[in-house]
């Protein structure tokens, strides 16, 4: 049970460390926010591109049914 409840003060010790190295670098959360904005954008837009050609042809095969 002791090796339990210090085993646990030890995870709660990095843990706080952790915490308090990262509010002390404003400007790599700010740069992680910017990755993650980049990979969401560049994620996006692969999506767009592939629905887009599917849309063109669902389009295309209407317009040649109904003439």
């Amino acid at each position: 049970m002791h090796c339990q409840t210090e085993r646990l003060g030890q995870l709660r010790y990095r843990t706080q460390s952790l915490f308090r190295k990262l509010k002390t670098r404003p400007g790599a959360t700010l740069f992680e926010y910017a990755l993650i904005l980049f990979l969401v954008s560049i994620i996006a837009i692969v999506i767009l591109q592939g629905i887009g050609g599917k849309t063109n042809n669902m389009v295309t095969t209407v317009n040649t049914t109904w003439q």
